[in-house]
């Protein structure tokens, strides 16, 4: 077998145009793809999948390599114009396509905001994405726990294009392939020095670059060394031993291959660790045993490998967009990304390849301008993205354009005496279509929110901003396509109508008289929309600026945030509960991140009609107890206090006559990176209680003839029908994406709350 390399390289799944291929390496590619595609299908069994990303990182570096060296041997020079051409050819119809159709297809699905798509095909595009990812603090790990990132897989492939940049126009200046792979090398061991433990390490080309090194050593090696070269193609009188010694390397790497592909996750401090650019060993053994003659490379080149080789680089740039832009099963994902990496292979890839034409290039150069610039478009044009304190910055008052519209309704003179007879009342119709609220001017300011994230679930600051969907008459509410059920009890009736209270400082008069009045009453102010405190937890949060961002956009409601990240309904003044913590083995973390006091306090702003609760979250976290014991909301001690203090909150609220609504909490989502043991939060037990304890709460509430009966939306009935993505889809598990929250708001959890009200 002939062991000179092919004379293009390889981009997962790009084929080469030599006159003898390598089949083995074909099939190579083929494991690499599979074992990315399970690891994001199925992360909980292919853990060490990502390495699949390693093996191209090496086989590009092998082939790229040993293609240049032998131009380079042969003619004494590099045509480095005829190599990019190549390139372009290659790589770019099929990457194109991928960005185009997902900024489309975003857009059109406003699954995620057209800035943050922008930004994203704009890197793609300009083969930085890499670097663009860096900055994102959750690290790749966070790819599976963020919101929908469908071009995030363009990182690698960045990193690969930077190498095709660099390394042939080094070899093209100073002729030197040895050279520059070994200073490549050095580049590698300096980058991972320089992020050692950083979660950056990842995709930061200078530490990925020493396993392109390793591909590209190989191939310099090979061509220079016949050691090396009997590596590939070892003669027929090779030793005994010399077998026996290869058969124990080929089986050693095979070994570490195969528990890491199974057990190393990408949140493994190994991986920030020089482990990728050790793994990359085994890829030079792999590789090896690829092209060498024996059974491995007759594995390796089984036709359904070679299949899925040929097509790998389509089947990389496509089955991430489909992952994350549907909710479909994994093997229907499968089904999809192959057909259409077969269509692309056929219709896009192996025609642009072949052709001859000298409108190739420019037309392709065409068609990226044409996507950078729409890409940069959209990520200029659009608003940019609100971080968590953005958010939280003035949530805690009445919107502006509340008070801004009201005018006073009672501003008395100090001099002119009291009317003598009672003022005409409004038309019929006129007073039917408004909800006198008294506001008064005077404001208990709350204690200031804590902006620092749920314990063990770090708060999705890159979340999309909460642009307003969809505006509705101010007559009425926005329909509830997903509307969940609502529990209440019936008004109490009435055989009169209330008596209004005299204003203050108003003595009684006989009618026809005056009586002079020494003190102007206080201005009051009436609104015709209702105003809902929310409380609770960081699910709070994102809920309630989803609910305050609809109210805002449609004036049905005006919102305030009163609640706080890391407290649950047990923290009150007087409890014994200060304690949070979420998987087990993690350091305790005081409620609201408060030390010295209570961090619930239910202050309800004034005027409120409704207080919405939203406990989602820290409710169903394990609770430290007096006793040192961590216990949970299904333990009777912790319920009952849980219990209380919803009590003492519907009986603050009816006293400044609002109603409590509360909403039932979905079942946590567990991170992909612990087992179900470590996260017991995360058990459908907990929210079945918190769940049931809600419910019979609200029967014992609602007795017949009491004031402000207390309302409960079932908000799991809906959110448990989604996962991290989706409509409603929670991505790191916890809470509502601050984009999806709006909708939420929209569609479902503000014609509940208006249901609740009987303004609908």
């Amino acid at each position: 077998m002939s062991v000179s390399a092919p004379s293009e390289a390889a981009s997962p799944g790009v084929p080469a145009r030599a006159a003898s291929r390598l089949p083995g390496l074909d099939g190579l590619r083929g494991l690499a793809v599979a074992w990315v595609l399970a690891f994001h299908l199925w992360p909980d069994l292919v853990r060490g999948g990502w390495l699949g990303v390693g093996l191209f990182f090496t086989l590009s570096g092998y082939l790229i390599a040993g293609l240049l060296d032998k131009e380079v041997t042969a003619t004494g020079h590099l045509r480095l114009g005829r190599f990019m051409a190549r390139r372009v050819r290659r790589l770019l119809p099929a990457a194109l396509v991928t960005i185009a159709a997902t900024l489309a297809l975003t857009a059109l699905l406003d699954d995620q905001p057209l800035r943050t798509i922008g930004i994203d095909s704009l890197t793609a595009a300009l083969n930085v994405f890499n670097w663009h990812a860096s900055l994102d603090e959750t690290g790749y790990a966070g790819i599976f726990e963020a919101a929908p990132e469908p071009l995030a897989h363009f990182w690698s492939l960045a990193i690969e294009e930077q190498f095709y940049l660099v390394f042939p126009a080094a070899v093209a200046l100073i002729r030197r392939p040895g050279r520059v792979v070994a200073a490549m090398a050095v580049i590698g061991l300096g980058g991972v020095w320089l992020w050692w433990g950083s979660t950056d390490a990842y995709v930061a080309t200078p530490v990925r670059a020493l396993e392109i090194a390793a591909g590209a050593g190989l191939a310099v090696a090979q061509a220079r060394y016949g050691a090396v070269r009997r590596l590939f193609q070892p003669p027929a009188d090779l030793p005994r031993s010399s077998r026996i010694a290869w058969a124990v390397l080929l089986a050693v790497a095979a070994a570490l291959t195969v528990v890491s592909v199974l057990r190393l996750g990408p949140d493994d401090g190994f991986v920030f660790r020089g482990g990728p650019q050790l793994m990359a060993l085994c890829w030079v053994v792999l590789v090896i045993a690829a092209v060498r003659d024996g059974w491995p490379a007759r594995f390796m080149s089984w036709a359904p490998l070679r299949w899925l080789g040929l097509r790998s680089y389509a089947i990389y740039l496509f089955h991430w967009p489909v992952i994350e832009l549907t909710d479909w099963h994994p093997v229907v994902v499968i089904v999809v990304t192959l057909g259409l990496a077969e269509a692309s292979f056929h219709l896009l890839e192996m025609p642009v390849r072949r052709g001859t034409g000298r409108l190739a290039i420019p037309v392709l150069a065409a068609a990226a301008a044409a996507v950078v610039t729409v890409a940069a478009v959209a990520a200029a044009a659009s608003a940019p993205e609100r971080g968590i304190a953005e958010r939280a910055e003035g949530a805690d008052e009445l919107p502006a354009w509340l008070t801004e519209q009201e005018e006073p309704a009672v501003a008395a003179p100090t001099t002119q005496p009291a009317p003598t007879s009672a003022p005409e009342q409004p038309a019929p119709d006129t007073a039917a279509a408004t909800v006198p609220v008294t506001h008064p001017t005077t404001v208990e300011q709350p204690d200031e929110q804590s902006q620092d994230p749920e314990p063990s679930a770090p708060d999705p600051s890159a979340s999309a901003p909460a642009a307003p969907t969809s505006e509705q008459p101010e007559s009425e509410p926005s329909p509830a396509t997903s509307e969940p059920p609502v529990t209440e009890a019936p008004q109490p009736e009435t055989d009169s109508e209330p008596i209004p209270d005299k204003p203050d400082g108003a003595d009684d008069a006989t009618p026809g008289t005056t009586a002079p009045v020494t003190a102007p009453p206080q201005p009051e102010t009436t609104f015709t929309v209702p105003i809902v405190t929310v409380l609770g937890d960081s699910a709070a949060v994102h809920i309630a600026d989803g609910l305050r961002e609809w109210g805002n956009a449609s004036r049905l409601m005006a919102v305030v945030d009163h609640s706080r990240i890391g407290c649950s309904p047990a923290g009150t003044a007087g409890s014994g509960w200060r304690y949070l913590r979420g998987n087990i083995g993690d350091e305790a973390s005081p409620m609201g991140f408060l030390e010295d006091r209570a961090c619930r306090d239910d202050f309800i702003q004034d005027g409120s009609h409704a207080v919405l609760v939203v406990d989602h979250g820290a409710v169903l976290f394990d609770h430290l107890s007096a006793d040192g014991d961590w216990v949970s909301i299904l333990d009777p001690a912790l319920a009952a206090d849980v219990a209380d203090s919803y009590r003492r909150l519907v009986a603050k609220a009816r006293g400044v006559g609002a109603r409590v609504m509360f909403t039932t909490a979905p079942v946590l989502l567990p991170s992909y990176d612990r087992t179900a043991a470590d996260q017991p939060q995360t058990s459908p037990d907990r929210a079945e209680a918190y769940n049931t304890l809600l419910r019979g709460l609200v029967e014992e509430l609602n007795t017949a003839g009491v004031p402000q009966p207390v309302g409960l939306i079932d908000t799991a009935a809906v959110l448990d029908n989604y996962g991290y993505d989706g409509t409603f889809g929670r991505s790191d598990g916890m809470h509502l994406d601050y984009d999806r929250a709006e909708v939420f708001a929209a569609e479902v959890l503000g014609p509940a709350v208006l249901a609740l009200l009987d303004l609908e």
